[in-house]
């Protein structure tokens, strides 16, 4: 059973993301720019041969000099490169918050200044869109923290974003170094710089990059779940699941698709009662978490988040959103799903959230018909493709949203300088192609060998994939998994790298299994 589900998961895999890559070379790849995508399939290719030769090299460090002393000189070297280059970028590019990490923002720190909400911006914000309440308790501790301190409101609100971007980062290499090696996880710093969202994102504290840490955080707990342990040892270690469960639900609900292929890992391996049993602790310490916040902060008057009998804006919404009419395009141009303004209103019109449910539907069915069969299959292919060959995760059309500093010279880099641009613009995407070949290649080579556990890596991108095909969709919906695609980078040349006794690089043979080093 389980070789059958892992070779649905490569088969589902290798097919999607084909299509993916072979529908990019016929549609664009993102709303706001175009590129010449097979200039930035050879650069893939280039950074392919490049990440080769750095595990090689780093492959080559023996085994008896990476020791504890010489893990935390890296790590900490690593984490000093980065935090410089954070602080680069928010000196050189931040924005003033707008949209909804700038409601966020404004609201969290007028409660702050003045012990209430009264004067919100945007009054009823957090009842439309309740998924941002934890957001906006994250903020007002770490701006409470920060005036105390004498750090401004802003700068609170940036050390709060690199914290949780760290930690993601800082997990990262310890599950790479436990589920591989050291000398993996070490490789795993080295693919970080490659991935510039996550440092073009510093300035932008919104749920994207606060759940990095969600789903990484999962698959290192759950690393430590046996059926050797001790069964109060597995009952914490599932009570822990269920505590990040509750921080991802309320942060990013996307994040817990980790969760729910790691559970389902678990409970087709272990195959006995326990294996059911256990799960659900997760999910009851979950729900008291759920339910000590929704009436310790939801429900209190003094934050006073419910304002008419509207409600919430219903999940409905997002997969009308998801579709857009043919007839009503963003101006000169179809984002492919993402937020549409005459979609908002459209759902607002109504009286309450529940009652747009039906408009909503009956919505996206017209829209589908629209579009007829081979033009949905059509708008549905150049949606995916949107999303998943921007390299850069929609992160310059974020930072150039009201900045701080028009004349910063990282800005004009960025915006203004055509090389620098399309240089950082290629490089990007180059990256983003090699990524998605190595998921592909990782695939055909793991559906040639026997496994013990479900690929809960690739099954959780394959959920994300299938998820933003229906729902409103943005490249920066895929920043919360960058840590599970370097995983996916890290794992390949894992393989690549085992070694026969006569020391030759070889991919493991069928029946073959990874062993730790």
């Amino acid at each position: 059973m389980k070789n059958s589900l892992n070779k649905i998961i490569f088969i589902l895999t290798i097919c999607s993301f084909f299509w993916i890559i072979l529908c990019s070379f016929f549609f664009e790849s993102n709303v706001y720019y175009s590129q010449n995508r097979i200039i930035s399939f050879s650069f893939s290719l280039l950074i392919l041969c490049l990440w080769f030769y750095l595990y090689k090299g780093i492959n080559h460090i023996k085994e008896s000099r990476i020791n504890i002393k010489f893990e935390i000189i890296t790590l900490s070297c690593f984490f000093i490169l980065v935090t410089i280059i954070q602080f680069a970028v928010l000196k050189q590019l931040s924005v003033e918050p707008s949209w909804d990490f700038g409601v966020v923002f404004d609201n969290a720190y007028n409660f702050v200044s003045t012990g209430s909400i009264e004067n919100a911006v945007y009054s009823g914000y957090f009842q439309y869109f309740p998924n941002n309440i934890m957001l906006f308790c994250l903020l007002i501790v770490f701006i409470k923290i920060g005036s105390l301190i004498g750090i401004s409101a802003l700068a609170s609100a940036w050390v709060m974003n690199i914290a949780f971007i760290d930690l993601s980062l800082l997990l990262l290499y310890l599950v790479c170094r436990k589920k591989f090696s050291k000398k993996t996880g070490i490789f795993s710093l080295v693919i970080i710089f490659f991935f510039l969202p996550l440092f073009l994102y510093t300035p932008i504290f919104y749920s994207d990059t606060l759940s990095l840490f969600v789903g990484i955080s999962l698959i290192y707990v759950f690393s430590f779940i046996n059926n050797k342990n001790s069964v109060v040892k597995n009952i914490v270690l599932f009570i822990l699941v269920g505590i990040i469960a509750f921080l991802g639900k309320e942060i990013k609900i996307t994040s817990l698709f980790v969760l729910i292929s790691l559970i389902f890992n678990w409970i087709v391996v272990e195959k006995h009662f326990k294996a059911f049993i256990l799960p659900f602790v997760s999910l009851i310490s979950m729900c008291i978490f759920i339910i000590v916040f929704n009436y310790t902060i939801v429900k209190n008057d003094r934050f006073s988040f419910q304002v008419n009998n509207y409600g919430s804006y219903p999940f409905t919404h997002w997969i009308m959103m998801g579709i857009e009419d043919k007839d009503f395009d963003n101006s000169d141009r179809n984002s492919y799903g993402g937020y549409n303004l005459r979609d908002y209103d459209l759902t607002r019109n109504f009286d309450t959230g529940k009652d747009a449910i039906k408009f909503n539907i009956s919505e996206y069915i017209r829209r589908v018909k629209l579009y007829g069969f081979n033009g949905y299959i059509e708008y549905l292919s150049r949606k995916t493709v949107n999303a998943w060959t921007d390299g850069l995760y929609y992160s310059d059309v974020k930072l150039g949203r009201n900045p701080y500093d028009n004349n910063s010279s990282m800005r004009k880099l960025i915006y203004e300088n055509n090389y620098t641009r399309y240089a950082i613009l290629y490089f990007s995407q180059s990256v983003q192609f090699a990524f998605l070949i190595l998921l592909i290649l990782g695939s055909i080579f793991k559906f040639l060998k026997s496994e013990k556990e479900i690929d809960y890596v690739r099954m959780s991108i394959l959920c994300i994939m299938f998820f933003l095909l229906f729902w409103e969709n943005r490249s920066r919906y895929l920043v919360n998994f960058i840590p599970l695609f370097i995983l996916i980078i890290t794992e390949f040349y894992f393989m690549m790298f085992q070694r026969n006794n006569k020391g030759k690089i070889m991919f493991l043979k069928k029946g073959q299994e990874i062993e730790n080093t």
